[in-house]
């Protein structure tokens, strides 16, 4: 219910999902019941893109792994 009522007043800007292989997959929409919700320009949103960039910039080694989450093979 939160959710939907942040989406129908804009209040919800960025949604994603989250894993090891995708990373940080953005969503474009989200359907409920017959509502069909459709989110800002991925190039516009501020979270997603600024976790997005860390955690790559992490995989390349441009910044420090302080919690130990890399594993070198």
């Amino acid at each position: 219910e939160e959710i939907v009522e942040g989406l129908r007043s804009s209040k919800v800007t960025d949604a994603f999902g989250a894993g090891t292989a995708a990373t940080i997959a953005q969503i474009a929409s989200i359907g409920f019941r017959e509502e069909r919700f459709t989110l800002p320009a991925v190039e516009s949103r501020t979270l997603s893109n600024k976790i997005k960039n860390y955690l790559n910039d992490l995989k390349a080694g441009k910044v420090e792994d302080a919690r130990g989450w890399l594993l070198k093979f």
